[in-house]
């Protein structure tokens, strides 16, 4: 769930922090910006990498790296990117392999811009900031380098050679460069994006131009030159433990469904990684809840005088409910894990918030009056102790509409600002924050690589090593079913994009490689329902067992769900996803293929197998083989064949055992018996003198001289 109030209150006041922030290795380490070519612009990011701000939205690929060709899609464009790219296009980008897209900042959003990046093929997009870093020169130097004695536009310095920098051109100035915010559709969005300054994006423009003075390019056909980047992004690894910190809240839709899914995963990884659940909860006297007599002036919201607050919650059963339920239920919780952890059974806290999201939360009947009841019943279930917990919410300062200052709340308010927490559920790994999906795989994955290599707990075996990319040959068949949480869902809606997310997420729950795993058979079942068949390729005969155990364990654990977003439009929304494995044992079938590695494509209608390319080729070598043979029978017919043919031939294709009557070759074999030469045993027939067709010094000798077949041999199958 995005969380956008006192977002600008928040930013105000952490200006500095950000500036700070903005300082460090990329977004607190995990990403990076490197210049691969030309060696020119490299060499001026040589020890380190180009500074850059990741979006808020899209899907890293955490222990991987993205390498590209970087085109510059806008230059003179009035609109920014913020239309579709046209397939001529496109097209012409994708003649070279995967590319990234440079795009300069304005006129539309962010999440507009990336998108159709994203439809054009683009694997990353660089927003091109429209404003100058503080930090950054006044101008530019055709060499990519920094002028120096620049003090204004109008005098932005001199080059290392002695030239004149070419001035920036800037809409103002900033301190940081900004967060590229979700408008609220960008989770649909799979590729990663990072904003660069105007000075670094000016580089990169300067490289791709293929004019001397870099100030005179202007068109897409000024900017023709090779410039490769690569992103990737990591996770500090230090060691064989990881610290992870999930922030959430009670009311956080998204973190509910999530938690519910990793819950049992968590319990596995208990033992090899340390688990602190933090609550997102705003800053009342920043936004004025607090009075000038420290008194409460949003009462429905905060807690504690005003200091602590909570949006109130909007939906199904939830109008009852204020923002001070939240913001209690936020501590309940806190002291939760506190008395668990001390108990050193913190599965418990896993168990309560899943099932006060369950029964609690946006459940009919449970008001503003009986929440805190509800809380206690689940409690007491879960053999946690109440008192404990209230001994907790007493001793750490209360949650009372007038109280003073809490120290779990207050500790989680100063954090979240200080690590600049926008959007839950947010995931921090060995310090480092996630800018990821909120969804089991992504999370996992980005956990089991902060292990260092060759201490990863078995759970993170799959993960890091799936299945699939090995060149087993056999195929595993599932038979779903796939259910929409929807009145009504159609074929026609599972789109591109929607079917490349439900194979992510399958294919994680079985433990295979998402390029490995395709669609067929896609049929409408019922309003909502669709059927069709999940095809796992290239396994050897152990993934295939691995793959259904994984996905039988999914299915009784009632795990393979997830959120996603129906379309790709801006008022896109999130349905729940829930897949079924149908037919008992039929369900999984196995063939065995003989496919070149990830030569597949997927019908969305219903068909996955070969192209038309490999189907043109199996008619052209069908035609091929049906033309030898009517060659080689008519030659038979007509002049018969040599012992020294036949020899030839019969590596090549079946000789039948039978010969047509009157013929030569029925001559020289009566009987009627001949047989293909025994390759595989080495048991050709002898060939006397016989001498090669260009051989002028052997007798040329006729039919065959000898063969040696035993009874043996043909009752035991060998003759052919």
């Amino acid at each position: 769930m995005k969380i956008w109030i006192v977002l600008c209150l928040i930013l105000a006041k952490t200006t500095n922090l950000a500036r700070a922030h903005d300082d460090e290795d990329g977004e607190h380490g995990t990403s990076h910006l490197w210049i691969e070519a030309p060696d020119a612009l490299a060499d001026q990011y040589e020890d380190t990498f180009m500074h850059h701000r990741e979006a808020l939205f899209g899907i890293p690929s955490y222990g991987e790296e993205i390498e590209a060709k970087l085109i510059y899609a806008t230059p003179g464009a009035d609109e920014l990117g913020c239309d579709p790219y046209p397939s001529s296009v496109s097209d012409k980008w994708e003649e070279e392999g995967e590319f990234i897209l440079l795009i300069d900042r304005g006129t539309c959003n962010f999440v507009k811009k990336v998108r159709n990046a994203e439809e054009a093929g683009a694997v990353a997009v660089i927003i091109a900031d429209s404003s100058c870093l503080s930090s950054d020169p006044f101008g530019y130097c055709d060499d990519f380098t920094k002028p120096s004695g620049g003090d204004a536009t109008a005098n932005p310095g001199t080059c290392t050679g002695g030239q004149a920098a070419h001035p920036l051109t800037c809409s103002g100035s900033e301190n940081y460069l900004p967060f590229m915010a979700n408008d609220g559709s960008g989770d649909n969005i799979r590729i990663p994006s990072f904003m660069v300054s105007s000075f670094d994006a000016q580089n990169l423009k300067s490289a791709l131009c293929s004019k001397a003075d870099k100030s005179t390019c202007a068109s897409t056909d000024d900017y023709d030159q090779v410039v490769r980047i690569s992103m990737e992004w990591d996770v500090p690894a230090n060691d064989d433990h990881v610290d992870w910190e999930m922030w959430t809240s009670s009311e956080d839709w998204y973190g509910a469904e999530f938690k519910r899914e990793f819950a049992r995963v968590a319990k596995e990884l208990e033992d090899a990684s340390d688990f602190t659940p933090r609550y997102w909860i705003y800053d009342g006297v920043a936004s004025n809840c607090q009075n000038s007599q420290q008194q409460n002036a949003c009462p429905n919201n905060c807690i504690n005088s005003g200091r602590y607050c909570a949006n109130t919650p909007h939906g199904d059963f939830v109008d009852s409910l204020k923002g001070i339920d939240v913001v209690r239920e936020n501590l309940r919780q806190m002291c939760i894990w506190k008395v668990v952890s001390e108990a050193g059974t913190e599965y418990k806290w896993w168990d309560y918030v899943v099932d006060f999201a369950d029964q609690c939360f946006g459940e009919e009947g449970v008001t503003h009056e009986t929440i805190e009841t509800c809380s206690t019943e689940i409690q007491n279930d879960n053999e946690i102790s109440a008192s404990d917990v209230a001994n907790c919410i007493s001793s750490s300062g209360g949650y009372d509409l007038n109280g003073g200052e809490n120290t779990l709340l207050q500790a989680d308010l100063e954090e979240a600002k200080s690590m600049l927490i926008f959007e839950l559920p947010s995931f921090i790994v060995n310090g480092a924050l996630l800018r990821i999906s909120p969804t089991y795989g992504p999370v996992l994955t980005a956990i089991c690589a902060a292990y260092l290599d060759g201490t990863e707990p078995e759970i993170c075996d799959s993960i890091l090593d799936p299945s699939g990319t090995s060149e087993g040959t056999e195929l595993l068949q599932v038979s779903v079913e796939v259910h929409f949480d929807e009145a009504s869902f159609t074929v026609d809606e599972f789109n591109w994009q929607l079917q490349s997310e439900f194979r992510s997420q399958i294919a994680f729950k079985a433990g295979v490689s998402k390029t490995s795993t395709t669609l067929e058979d896609i049929k409408q079942k019922d309003a909502n329902t669709l059927s069709m068949h999940v095809l796992f390729h290239h396994l050897t005969h152990d993934e295939v067992v691995d793959a259904i155990a994984d996905l039988e364990t999914a299915r009784d654990h009632n795990d393979i769900r997830f959120y996603t977003a129906q379309s790709q439009s801006e008022g896109t929304r999130s349905i729940l996803v829930t897949v079924d494995i149908v037919g008992g044992d039929g369900a999984y079938v196995t063939h065995h293929e003989d496919i070149e590695k990830n030569k597949f494509v997927t019908n969305q209608n219903g068909g996955t197998g070969t192209t038309d390319g490999v189907i043109v080729m199996l008619v052209l070598l069908t035609i091929a083989v049906i033309f030898l043979t009517f060659t080689v029978v008519a030659l038979w017919r007509r002049v018969g064949l040599t012992s020294k043919d036949l020899n030839i031939f019969s590596d090549m294709i079946a000789i039948p055992s039978r010969l047509r009557p009157g013929s030569r070759m029925n001559d020289a074999d009566p009987t009627g018996r001949y047989m293909r030469p025994l390759a595989d045993e080495g048991n050709y027939a002898p060939m006397g003198e016989m001498g090669d067709d260009d051989d002028l010094q052997g007798p040329k000798k006729k039919g065959i001289v000898s063969v040696s077949v035993s009874a043996d041999d043909i009752d035991d199958g060998v003759a052919l």
